[in-house]
């Protein structure tokens, strides 16, 4: 320092700055040789002479720095897969800002900052002072099953990071309907194809997203005799749906024939209504019935064919209606019926 308190001389390396305490300014730079040191206000090697001198010397920041404060702990959330979670919040404001505060959540959550539309990560404010604003934190649709914690990082450009603790929070499995198709076959034949129903995919899953598909299995084989057979689903998994299974019924019908049209007309070809292998079955119904569903046959089980007549009169020409009970266990037969004459 010079003695009159005007200049401050500075060495870095082999060079000298001259500054003016008035301005804080520097005025010159001189090279001073390996090893400078400064003597009243002349520089030279060897050393300094003379009585120091004691000063102050007062570093002004450019402008205060930025600062972010947040208001609000967070706690567990819980949630089932395919169902965001119900939200919470907590508020950040700023001071002396020098941009936007950005708003990341941990892995499995998202935020928002109008309690309707969520992302991974928001920005928000600019320059200056940022009002005080709330921010809402919920569980993603999409996040599988499993635990999640971790921190909010709130950050700004120049402020100190804000690292919000996120508490262990739970994504539990969502409910998978997983149901056997029903399915009928004729007796003798072979099995169809066994089919299954899905209901409950969420986030645009499906069997794709399954770790096992489920499988469909029955009892019955072509030799079954005429019933009902359940069809029994199972084996699927995943960690994300509970899997519920909803057996199907395979159902074997009769191998009866039954004819569209016979004429009754007396020539010995086709005059009665014949139903092939239907004398397996004697504790079947038989009824026909007219166009105004009048029944003009009727009977337990169908040892004579009928011949087209009713109360002993030969019925007319036409489109007749008939109902079959097998009483097997199977679903009732119907269908229509032409008398040709």
């Amino acid at each position: 320092m010079s003695p009159d308190g005007s200049r401050l001389y500075v060495t870095f390396g082999d060079s000298v700055a001259v500054v003016n305490t008035a301005t804080n300014k520097v005025i010159a730079t001189t090279p001073a040789g390996a090893g400078a040191v400064i003597d009243a206000n002349c520089v030279k090697p060897g050393g300094c002479i003379g009585n120091p001198i004691t000063f102050t010397i007062t570093v002004n920041p450019g402008g205060q720095l930025p600062d972010m404060i947040e208001t609000g702990d967070l706690s567990a959330l819980t949630t089932v897969y395919g169902t965001p979670s119900a939200s919470e919040s907590f508020t950040i404001s700023g001071v002396n800002m020098r941009d936007g505060i950005t708003i990341t959540p941990p892995k499995g959550f998202e935020v928002s900052l109008d309690n309707t539309t969520f992302s991974n990560t928001v920005t928000f404010g600019n320059l200056g002072t940022i009002n005080t604003t709330t921010v809402y934190i919920r569980i993603a649709a999409a996040t599988v099953v499993g635990a999640y914690s971790g921190t909010v990082v709130l950050s700004s450009n120049g402020a100190a990071n804000i690292d919000l603790p996120m508490p262990k929070s739970t994504v539990t499995p969502t409910t998978l309907t997983v149901t056997a198709d029903n399915k009928t076959k004729a007796y003798g034949a072979v099995n169809p194809p066994l089919t299954i129903t899905y209901m409950g995919f969420v986030n645009n899953d499906g069997t794709a997203q399954l770790i096992y598909i489920p499988v469909a299995n029955t009892t019955a084989v072509t030799s079954s005799p005429v019933g009902q057979y359940a069809i029994t689903p199972s084996d699927g998994y995943s960690p994300n749906y509970n899997i519920i299974y909803v057996p199907g019924v395979l159902t074997i019908t009769p191998d009866i024939i039954i004819p569209n049209a016979f004429t009754p007309n007396g020539d010995g070809v086709n005059d009665t209504w014949n139903i092939q292998k239907i004398v397996s079955y004697p504790r079947c119904t038989v009824q026909v019935f007219n166009r105004y569903g009048s029944v003009v046959f009727s009977s337990v089980g169908y040892g004579t064919p009928w011949n087209g007549t009713y109360g002993g009169a030969a019925l007319p020409t036409g489109t007749y209606y008939y109902i079959i009970n097998l009483k097997a266990g199977v679903p009732v037969l119907s269908g229509y019926l032409e008398i040709i004459r």
